[in-house]
Protein backbone atom coordinates (compact mmCIF):
# COMPACT_ATOMS: atom_id res chain seq x y z
CA UNK A 1 0.00 0.00 0.00
CA UNK A 2 0.96 3.45 -0.12
CA UNK A 3 3.10 4.77 2.39
CA UNK A 4 2.56 7.78 4.61
CA UNK A 5 5.19 9.22 6.38
CA UNK A 6 5.81 12.16 8.41
CA UNK A 7 8.86 14.41 8.63
CA UNK A 8 10.93 14.40 11.39
CA UNK A 9 11.06 18.62 11.23
CA UNK A 10 7.86 19.17 10.14
CA UNK A 11 4.39 18.65 10.53
CA UNK A 12 3.73 18.03 7.49
CA UNK A 13 3.17 14.58 5.29
CA UNK A 14 4.88 13.02 2.78
CA UNK A 15 2.89 10.27 0.33
CA UNK A 16 5.15 7.78 -1.52
CA UNK A 17 3.28 5.53 -3.87
CA UNK A 18 3.90 1.88 -4.34
CA UNK A 19 2.43 1.14 -7.69
CA UNK A 20 1.80 -2.14 -7.84
CA UNK A 21 0.34 -2.25 -4.19
CA UNK A 22 -1.80 0.41 -5.54
CA UNK A 23 -3.13 -0.95 -8.61
CA UNK A 24 -4.21 -4.40 -5.90
CA UNK A 25 -6.32 -1.90 -4.11
CA UNK A 26 -9.96 -3.52 -3.11
CA UNK A 27 -12.53 -1.96 -5.28
CA UNK A 28 -14.50 -1.43 -2.17
CA UNK A 29 -12.05 1.14 -1.07
CA UNK A 30 -13.22 3.45 -3.60
CA UNK A 31 -12.62 6.65 -1.45
CA UNK A 32 -9.36 5.69 -0.94
CA UNK A 33 -8.59 4.94 -4.27
CA UNK A 34 -10.07 7.77 -5.48
CA UNK A 35 -7.78 10.46 -3.04
CA UNK A 36 -4.72 8.58 -4.10
CA UNK A 37 -6.00 9.26 -8.03
CA UNK A 38 -6.31 13.09 -7.04
CA UNK A 39 -3.32 13.22 -5.14
CA UNK A 40 -1.33 11.78 -8.38
CA UNK A 41 -3.06 13.12 -10.72
CA UNK A 42 -1.83 17.03 -9.12
CA UNK A 43 1.36 15.72 -8.67
CA UNK A 44 1.64 15.40 -12.57
CA UNK A 45 0.42 18.51 -13.46
CA UNK A 46 3.88 20.59 -12.16
CA UNK A 47 6.05 17.98 -14.74
CA UNK A 48 3.42 18.62 -17.62
CA UNK A 49 3.38 22.44 -17.77
CA UNK A 50 7.02 22.95 -16.24
CA UNK A 51 8.60 24.05 -19.35
CA UNK A 52 5.71 26.17 -20.29
CA UNK A 53 5.99 27.92 -17.16
CA UNK A 54 9.47 28.31 -17.49
CA UNK A 55 8.98 29.97 -20.79
CA UNK A 56 6.44 32.31 -19.63
CA UNK A 57 8.05 33.33 -16.66
CA UNK A 58 10.77 34.41 -19.06
CA UNK A 59 8.59 36.65 -21.30
CA UNK A 60 6.76 37.95 -18.37
CA UNK A 61 9.67 38.84 -15.80
CA UNK A 62 10.11 42.74 -17.19
CA UNK A 63 6.11 42.81 -15.85
CA UNK A 64 6.25 40.95 -13.20
CA UNK A 65 9.01 42.97 -11.53
CA UNK A 66 6.85 46.20 -12.35
CA UNK A 67 3.69 44.92 -11.24
CA UNK A 68 2.21 45.70 -7.23
CA UNK A 69 1.83 42.17 -5.12
CA UNK A 70 -1.11 40.96 -4.01
CA UNK A 71 0.80 41.92 -0.26
CA UNK A 72 0.07 45.57 -1.47
CA UNK A 73 -3.80 44.62 -1.14
CA UNK A 74 -3.92 43.12 2.15
CA UNK A 75 -6.64 43.83 3.95
CA UNK A 76 -7.81 46.62 0.71
CA UNK A 77 -11.46 45.30 0.89
CA UNK A 78 -11.19 44.15 5.04
CA UNK A 79 -14.88 42.95 5.53
CA UNK A 80 -16.41 43.53 2.29
CA UNK A 81 -18.88 41.02 0.96
CA UNK A 82 -16.96 39.15 -2.39
CA UNK A 83 -18.66 37.50 -4.85
CA UNK A 84 -16.37 34.82 -6.97
CA UNK A 85 -17.90 34.48 -10.93
CA UNK A 86 -17.36 31.27 -12.13
CA UNK A 87 -18.23 29.63 -15.83
CA UNK A 88 -19.72 26.57 -14.38
CA UNK A 89 -23.54 25.56 -15.79
CA UNK A 90 -25.32 27.44 -12.95
CA UNK A 91 -23.69 31.00 -13.98
CA UNK A 92 -26.69 31.01 -16.26
CA UNK A 93 -29.28 31.18 -13.41
CA UNK A 94 -27.00 34.01 -11.89
CA UNK A 95 -26.32 36.34 -14.63
CA UNK A 96 -29.65 38.63 -14.27
CA UNK A 97 -28.23 39.43 -10.61
CA UNK A 98 -24.96 40.26 -10.78
CA UNK A 99 -25.65 43.83 -11.95
CA UNK A 100 -27.18 44.38 -9.36
CA UNK A 101 -25.36 42.33 -6.95
CA UNK A 102 -21.95 44.07 -7.76
CA UNK A 103 -23.37 47.58 -6.63
CA UNK A 104 -22.57 45.97 -2.98
CA UNK A 105 -19.56 43.81 -2.89
CA UNK A 106 -16.47 43.20 -4.31
CA UNK A 107 -17.34 41.57 -7.91
CA UNK A 108 -14.13 39.30 -9.37
CA UNK A 109 -14.47 36.83 -11.98
CA UNK A 110 -12.32 34.54 -13.20
CA UNK A 111 -10.44 34.15 -16.35
CA UNK A 112 -13.29 32.04 -18.24
CA UNK A 113 -16.36 34.07 -17.30
CA UNK A 114 -14.89 37.39 -17.89
CA UNK A 115 -16.51 37.80 -21.39
CA UNK A 116 -19.71 36.10 -20.28
CA UNK A 117 -19.84 39.41 -17.59
CA UNK A 118 -18.68 41.69 -20.26
CA UNK A 119 -21.32 40.40 -22.88
CA UNK A 120 -23.70 41.52 -20.65
CA UNK A 121 -22.20 44.43 -19.27
CA UNK A 122 -21.18 43.86 -16.12
CA UNK A 123 -17.40 44.95 -15.59
CA UNK A 124 -15.97 43.02 -12.71
CA UNK A 125 -13.09 44.90 -10.17
CA UNK A 126 -10.70 41.78 -10.75
CA UNK A 127 -10.29 38.99 -12.90
CA UNK A 128 -7.79 36.04 -12.27
CA UNK A 129 -5.56 34.34 -14.84
CA UNK A 130 -3.07 31.29 -13.96
CA UNK A 131 -3.30 28.96 -17.20
CA UNK A 132 -0.03 28.70 -18.61
CA UNK A 133 -1.46 27.65 -21.83
CA UNK A 134 -2.12 30.56 -25.06
CA UNK A 135 -5.54 28.73 -25.30
CA UNK A 136 -6.59 31.55 -22.02
CA UNK A 137 -5.92 34.08 -24.55
CA UNK A 138 -9.38 33.48 -25.70
CA UNK A 139 -10.69 34.79 -22.74
CA UNK A 140 -9.13 38.15 -22.96
CA UNK A 141 -9.02 38.67 -26.66
CA UNK A 142 -12.15 41.32 -26.72
CA UNK A 143 -11.42 42.34 -23.02
CA UNK A 144 -8.12 43.53 -23.65
CA UNK A 145 -9.24 47.02 -22.64
CA UNK A 146 -11.29 45.43 -19.56
CA UNK A 147 -11.48 47.93 -16.65
CA UNK A 148 -11.19 44.96 -13.85
CA UNK A 149 -8.02 44.37 -12.61
CA UNK A 150 -6.04 41.48 -13.63
CA UNK A 151 -4.82 39.27 -10.71
CA UNK A 152 -1.99 36.40 -12.06
CA UNK A 153 0.48 34.19 -11.52
CA UNK A 154 4.31 34.87 -12.91
CA UNK A 155 3.77 31.84 -14.58
CA UNK A 156 0.72 32.44 -16.69
CA UNK A 157 0.44 32.85 -20.34
CA UNK A 158 2.70 35.60 -21.63
CA UNK A 159 0.57 36.55 -24.31
CA UNK A 160 -2.21 37.30 -21.76
CA UNK A 161 0.00 39.44 -18.95
CA UNK A 162 1.51 41.28 -22.00
CA UNK A 163 -1.36 41.61 -24.08
CA UNK A 164 -3.73 42.65 -21.02
CA UNK A 165 -3.83 46.90 -21.16
CA UNK A 166 -5.27 46.97 -17.76
CA UNK A 167 -3.95 47.62 -14.28
CA UNK A 168 -1.90 44.05 -13.39
CA UNK A 169 -1.42 42.82 -9.87
CA UNK A 170 0.96 39.58 -9.63
CA UNK A 171 1.18 36.92 -6.81
CA UNK A 172 4.13 34.23 -6.71
CA UNK A 173 3.30 30.97 -6.09
CA UNK A 174 4.19 29.06 -2.89
CA UNK A 175 7.00 26.20 -3.24
CA UNK A 176 7.22 26.58 -6.74
CA UNK A 177 10.29 25.38 -8.37
CA UNK A 178 11.14 29.14 -9.66
CA UNK A 179 10.89 30.85 -7.23
CA UNK A 180 11.64 28.58 -4.37
CA UNK A 181 14.89 30.16 -3.58
CA UNK A 182 13.93 33.86 -4.31
CA UNK A 183 12.88 34.76 -1.69
CA UNK A 184 13.13 38.96 -2.29
CA UNK A 185 10.62 38.39 -4.74
CA UNK A 186 8.47 36.30 -2.72
CA UNK A 187 8.50 38.41 0.55
CA UNK A 188 8.15 41.83 -1.71
CA UNK A 189 5.02 40.66 -4.16
CA UNK A 190 3.43 38.10 -1.49
CA UNK A 191 2.39 34.81 -2.35
CA UNK A 192 -0.75 31.75 -2.68
CA UNK A 193 -0.42 28.22 -1.55
CA UNK A 194 -3.29 28.25 -3.86
CA UNK A 195 -2.86 27.08 -8.17
CA UNK A 196 -4.23 24.28 -8.45
CA UNK A 197 -7.61 25.82 -9.80
CA UNK A 198 -8.51 29.70 -10.82
CA UNK A 199 -11.34 29.59 -9.01
CA UNK A 200 -9.00 28.26 -5.82
CA UNK A 201 -6.34 31.03 -6.73
CA UNK A 202 -9.12 33.77 -6.55
CA UNK A 203 -10.61 32.28 -3.08
CA UNK A 204 -7.26 32.89 -1.66
CA UNK A 205 -6.52 36.16 -3.13
CA UNK A 206 -9.76 37.67 -2.11
CA UNK A 207 -9.37 36.08 1.16
CA UNK A 208 -5.80 38.27 1.65
CA UNK A 209 -7.62 40.84 0.34
CA UNK A 210 -9.94 40.98 3.38
CA UNK A 211 -13.30 40.08 1.74
CA UNK A 212 -15.42 38.38 3.95
CA UNK A 213 -18.01 36.67 2.85
CA UNK A 214 -16.78 34.90 -0.11
CA UNK A 215 -19.40 33.80 -2.16
CA UNK A 216 -19.16 31.90 -5.54
CA UNK A 217 -21.61 31.80 -8.45
CA UNK A 218 -21.16 29.26 -11.70
CA UNK A 219 -18.58 27.46 -9.48
CA UNK A 220 -20.76 23.84 -9.47
CA UNK A 221 -18.00 21.24 -8.93
CA UNK A 222 -20.49 19.11 -10.60
CA UNK A 223 -22.27 18.75 -14.11
CA UNK A 224 -25.31 20.45 -13.22
CA UNK A 225 -28.46 19.84 -16.15
CA UNK A 226 -25.69 17.03 -17.49
CA UNK A 227 -23.46 20.35 -18.23
CA UNK A 228 -19.97 21.16 -18.07
CA UNK A 229 -20.04 24.77 -18.60
CA UNK A 230 -22.24 27.97 -19.10
CA UNK A 231 -24.49 28.26 -22.58
CA UNK A 232 -22.35 31.28 -22.95
CA UNK A 233 -19.24 30.11 -21.93
CA UNK A 234 -16.38 30.19 -24.89
CA UNK A 235 -15.77 26.24 -24.26
CA UNK A 236 -19.56 25.75 -24.50
CA UNK A 237 -19.46 27.73 -28.23
CA UNK A 238 -16.44 25.39 -28.94
CA UNK A 239 -18.31 22.16 -28.56
CA UNK A 240 -20.75 23.88 -30.48
CA UNK A 241 -18.72 24.00 -33.59
CA UNK A 242 -17.85 20.02 -33.41
CA UNK A 243 -21.45 18.91 -33.79
CA UNK A 244 -22.59 17.19 -36.83
CA UNK A 245 -24.82 14.22 -37.47
CA UNK A 246 -25.27 11.97 -34.86
CA UNK A 247 -23.05 13.92 -32.42
CA UNK A 248 -25.77 16.38 -30.15
CA UNK A 249 -23.96 19.17 -28.00
CA UNK A 250 -25.78 16.75 -25.15
CA UNK A 251 -23.26 14.10 -26.54
CA UNK A 252 -20.41 16.65 -26.46
CA UNK A 253 -20.89 17.57 -22.95
CA UNK A 254 -20.88 13.89 -21.74
CA UNK A 255 -17.28 13.11 -23.68
CA UNK A 256 -15.87 16.51 -21.72
CA UNK A 257 -17.55 15.08 -18.55
CA UNK A 258 -15.84 11.54 -18.62
CA UNK A 259 -12.33 13.01 -19.81
CA UNK A 260 -11.30 12.49 -15.90
CA UNK A 261 -12.89 9.55 -14.06
CA UNK A 262 -16.10 10.36 -13.08
CA UNK A 263 -17.55 9.92 -9.42
CA UNK A 264 -20.35 10.38 -7.32
CA UNK A 265 -20.63 12.84 -4.37
CA UNK A 266 -23.83 14.13 -2.05
CA UNK A 267 -24.74 17.41 -2.97
CA UNK A 268 -26.59 20.43 -0.59
CA UNK A 269 -30.05 18.60 -1.12
CA UNK A 270 -28.69 15.16 -0.16
CA UNK A 271 -29.08 13.38 -3.05
CA UNK A 272 -25.94 11.75 -4.96
CA UNK A 273 -24.96 13.83 -8.06
CA UNK A 274 -21.88 13.28 -10.58
CA UNK A 275 -18.61 14.67 -10.58
CA UNK A 276 -15.36 14.26 -12.19
CA UNK A 277 -12.21 13.52 -10.03
CA UNK A 278 -10.31 16.90 -11.80
CA UNK A 279 -13.49 19.12 -9.87
CA UNK A 280 -13.72 16.61 -6.78
CA UNK A 281 -10.05 17.98 -6.61
CA UNK A 282 -11.29 21.92 -6.87
CA UNK A 283 -13.64 20.96 -4.37
CA UNK A 284 -11.46 19.54 -1.73
CA UNK A 285 -9.27 22.47 -2.68
CA UNK A 286 -11.80 25.40 -1.56
CA UNK A 287 -13.24 23.38 1.54
CA UNK A 288 -9.38 23.71 2.91
CA UNK A 289 -9.11 27.35 1.38
CA UNK A 290 -12.66 28.01 3.68
CA UNK A 291 -11.17 26.25 6.95
CA UNK A 292 -8.33 28.94 7.15
CA UNK A 293 -11.11 31.55 8.25
CA UNK A 294 -12.70 33.35 5.50
CA UNK A 295 -16.31 31.78 4.47
CA UNK A 296 -16.47 30.59 1.45
CA UNK A 297 -20.13 29.90 -0.15
CA UNK A 298 -21.30 28.24 -3.40
CA UNK A 299 -24.35 30.28 -4.63
CA UNK A 300 -26.80 28.19 -7.32
CA UNK A 301 -24.47 25.26 -8.06
CA UNK A 302 -25.27 21.40 -7.29
CA UNK A 303 -22.40 20.77 -4.58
Amino acid sequence: MSQVKSSPTENTLAVLFHSPSFKCLPKHFERIGNALEILQMERRVPAIFGDLESENYFFNKDIVSRSPGIKACRDAHKDQPAVLVCAGPSLDDVIPYLGRIGKHCVLACVDTALPVLSREGIYPQYVFSLDPQDESFLYFRTDLDNPAKLVYLPTASARVVNSYRGEKIVVCKEGHELFKDNLELLNEKGTTQAGGSVSCFGIDCLRQMGCNPIVMAGQDCAFSGNRTYSRHAIMNESLLDKIYLFKTLATQHMEKMQESKMIQVECQGGQKVFTNQMMYSYLRNIEALALCGIPARVASGSL
